[in-house]
């Protein structure tokens, strides 16, 4: 029999962070680079894995620092910097969740069901992500155990089949990028890394044995496993399509599973499978902004009920996808959210909460 305590192990830690980094980068990460820095964009992931072990190495500082979880740790801090914390990491979470729940939604309606309504898809959607999230971490962390090879093998059986798409003349440079575009590609990548800032939360669910080192340890495996398979990714993509069709593709990924060309009656159909890659992907990635959101938002109230906050959650999560969808301007509201905003504060954060914990001590 399982046990039901809330605890996962580092192995169970590091399937839930691969799967968590590769939903939404591995969709809408080349067209972004290929928009930017073309065929170039292999130095900005490689430039955004920088920035990312910079940023995990400065979270397991603050980890270091606060010798026990975030939760745990702002405890102690006064209580206006605890709403304030809580409140704006809550509001992060649902618009993320939000947004996820958008692009998740659209995808299953252009592969799957495309004449079914939006609306109805969005709303079975998130009941499914709602009894995933009141099941809490353990739940989630067992199920994404046992598929973590059945999805993987797939993508790399698609990378395998594809190779001989590959044309070597798309990979031949037309002109450099100014170094200003290899920043922005390097920052956007960053940018579809910033959950390792939830690493912070961790420690209250892992198992007691894993020290903090071990954690770091095993979210940046997690990490370099998933900026070796965008490097691969963009590479078959940009010899298949080129950096001109690929900046104008809305989730080139996906379309290339469409090009995969295999013999045999099954594996014929194995695009409907590896459909299930970005499905499962994104939906690890909307389940941690879910129940995150929910934790979030009853610490700041500080009244207890966690299915209560999981329900407001879900509604203000629907409200926001039916904006993504049918409101202009939405989405480049939320890219230029986390440009300007929520990437900088997620950099700021587990200083400030290790400074305002100290400063409450000498008082």
């Amino acid at each position: 029999m399982f046990s039901n305590n809330q605890k996962i192990s580092l192995r169970q830690t590091f399937r839930l962070f691969v799967f968590d980094f590769l939903g939404i980068s591995t969709l809408v990460l080349p067209t972004w680079l290929a928009g930017t820095t073309g065929v170039y964009g292999f130095v900005s992931i490689l430039l955004g894995g920088v920035f990312g072990l910079l940023y995990l190495a400065y979270l397991g500082w603050a980890m270091n620092r606060m010798q026990t979880d975030l939760f745990t740790h702002l405890s102690g801090a006064p209580a206006w910097t605890q709403k304030l914390l809580y409140g704006y990491l809550s509001a992060s979470c649902i618009l993320t969740s939000g947004f996820l729940a958008a692009v998740f939604t659209r995808l299953v309606r252009r592969n799957l069901i495309r004449e079914e309504s939006y609306a109805l898809v969005l709303i079975l959607l998130l009941a499914v992500a709602g009894y995933a999230v009141t099941g809490g971490i353990e739940s989630r962390a067992r199920v994404y155990e046992v598929l973590f090879w059945f999805i993987l093998i797939p993508l790399f059986l698609m990378l395998l089949f594809s190779l001989k798409g590959v044309d070597p003349e798309y990979f031949r440079p037309q002109a450099a990028p100014g170094l200003m575009n290899f920043a922005k590609g390097g920052y956007m990548v960053f940018l579809c890394f910033t959950t390792l800032f939830f690493i912070l939360l961790f420690p209250q669910y892992v198992k007691p044995e894993s020290s903090g080192k071990r954690l770091v340890s095993c979210v940046c495996y997690a990490f370099l496993c998933t900026e070796g398979i965008l490097l691969i990714l963009y590479a078959v993509l940009l010899g298949t399509f080129g950096e001109g069709a690929l900046a104008k593709m809305e989730f080139p990924a996906v379309t290339l599973m469409s090009t995969v060309q295999m013999t045999g009656g099954f594996l014929k159909r194995l695009d409907a499978i590896m459909m299930g890659i970005w499905f499962f992907t994104l939906f690890a990635l909307l389940n941690l902004n879910l129940f995150y959101g929910a934790k979030m938002l009853e610490k700041c109230t500080e009244i207890p009920g966690n299915k209560r906050y999981a329900g407001i959650v879900l509604v203000l999560a629907f409200l926001l996808a039916m904006l993504f969808e049918y409101t202009d301007g939405m989405t480049e509201f939320f890219y230029r959210f986390f440009w300007y905003a929520g990437a900088p504060l997620y950099i700021l954060i587990p200083a400030f909460a290790v400074f305002m914990r100290r400063k409450k001590k000498s008082e």
